[in-house]
Order: structure tokens, then sequence, then C-alpha cells
């Protein structure tokens, strides 16, 4: 989404298409057990736990797998030796030491899950782009097929992973925004912005801005479509309180998708869309 890109501070990532304060729970026996909501049920608006697996999970065939990787440059230091030399050769060319981390961070984070999910050491996983830009993981197909999706914002970072279908993740961290009105007109559709303009508190626009844009985003991504599939060809739901849904998509079965907000950090909003129905997910936190 081009039109905002504009508006970011110099040095700040997006939450890409291509390949902060942690959750703290408490060490019970329940606490300890991965946090999971089901698709058809995602209505609730109070913050979810996310889990630190102490090894690595099973991805069962209806579920979908969401982690966060805090970035900072520690732990992009950790995961550089996980890194293509390509890979580590793109990221220097990064002007911005924060830059560098989060690319780091997310390509380190992608290759060590794509791993353990594929039994394979992080260096063995070969990954291949699409026409239109969306990366998969070479030679998996079928009952093997791992579908993931990536993106970045601030100091965050989030990866969704599912054997089901096709999938989109997005993190936006929220800033100011000198005309949010002028952006979403470029990218929103008539029902979005018509919402939006009714909305008389700024806090509240600005709140509804980013829930609409990251399932906005989410959804393009899960199409593998990216900036070809016209955004404001769809309708999303972006009311306070009200469920993450797509309600319409131009020359599309908008029901076939499933839409979910991620509860993440504060001062974020983060977005999940999958093609397919009744999946559960769970939530993660990178350790390593």
């Amino acid at each position: 989404m081009r039109a905002v890109e504009a508006q970011r501070p110099s040095g700040q990532s997006r939450g890409v298409t291509t390949p902060a304060t942690m959750v703290r729970i408490n060490s019970s026996r329940e606490a300890r057990r991965p946090a999971m909501l089901v698709a058809e049920a995602a209505t609730s608006e109070a913050p979810m736990p996310w889990s630190f697996p102490r090894a690595a999970p099973t991805l069962g065939d209806a579920e979908v797998h969401v982690w966060r990787a805090p970035v900072d440059r520690e732990r992009a230091m950790a995961l550089t030796h996980v890194l293509t030399d390509a890979e580590r050769a793109s990221v220097g060319r990064f002007h911005f030491e924060s830059d560098r981390s989060s690319s780091t961070v997310t390509r380190g984070a992608l290759r060590t899950l794509c791993g353990r999910y594929l039994d394979k050491a992080p260096g063995a996983v070969s990954f291949e782009v699409a026409a239109r830009g969306k990366p998969s993981i070479a030679g998996t197909s079928g009952s093997l097929a791992l579908h993931f999706n990536v993106s970045h914002s601030g100091a965050l970072a989030l990866l969704a992973f599912t054997r089901a279908d096709e999938l989109g993740v997005d993190v936006e961290q929220k800033r100011a925004l000198d005309d949010l009105t002028a952006i979403a007109e470029g990218v929103f559709s008539e029902r979005e912005l018509a919402f939006v303009r009714g909305l008389t508190n700024p806090d509240d626009a600005h709140e509804a801005f980013f829930r609409c844009w990251t399932r906005k985003e989410a959804f393009i991504k899960a199409t593998g479509e990216g900036l070809a599939c016209p955004l404001q060809g769809f309708d999303v739901t972006l009311a306070a309180g009200e469920p993450a849904r797509l309600l319409h998509v131009d020359g599309r079965d908008a029901s076939r998708w499933s839409m979910h907000d991620v509860p993440i950090d504060a001062g974020y909003a983060a977005a999940l869309v999958v093609a397919r129905q009744g999946l559960i997910v769970r939530f993660f936190s990178c350790a390593f």
C-alpha cells in the first residue's frame, strides 16, 4: 500500500509482502498451553496470551500458527548465521540498522521455523517467488505443502504458517498520519471510506484506519496478487468491536476467506487472512 508508505518516517520498516514488549504469561500449567482461537468464533476483543513453546509445535492440517518475533539488534545478531550469503548481502544493502535488524530477524525466524516444520536444517530450505512476488517453499506440495506469510513493522515481526491453504498476515505500527482521509481515499472502498469519514473522534478514526489497513493488506497478500488486487474492489469490517470479516470482493466468493485480528502489542495493529474457513489459530512467541 504505497500511499501510506510515503507517510513513514525514514528508516521505519513496513509490513512486507515478501520473504515491544513481550507478552508475559504466568508459569501455571494452564498459561503455558498454546493460545487458541477457533476461526468461526474469533469475536473476542480481549488480549490473547502468546505461548513460549519449549519444543517445536506440531502443525495440524486444520491449524494456523502465528509467531511473533520482537526485533532488536541482539536477536538479529543471533539469527544472522542461518541466512544464506545472498540474504546477508541483501540485508547489508539497507542503510539503517533498524531495517537491517528487521530483515535479519524476519528472514532468520522464517528459515528457522520452516526448518522445524519441514524437519530440515534452516539453510536447507529453498524459496521460490511467484510471478507477482509472493514467496513460497520450493519442492513442497500436497500433504507436504507448507504455506507461509510474513510481515514486519517497527520492532515486531509476524510469521504465519498453515498446511491448509494460502494465507496472508500484516502488522503495522500505529503512527500519526497527517492526512488520514486523503490516504483512505486512495485505498479504501466507498463503504469503508464513508465509515471513516463518519467518525467525529480523531482517535476513533485513527484506530479504524489501521484496523481496515491491516485487514486489507492481509487479504491481498493471501491472494498472492499484491497490489495487482484492486484495493477499492473489496470491503472489510472496521468498526470497533466488530469481528474481522471480508464482506464483499468483486468477482470472488467472499465466504471462502476467513479473517482474524491478531492480538498484538499496544501501539500495533495486525490481521490474518486464510483462504479457508473453520481453522484453529494458535499463537506463539519466538524464544530463539
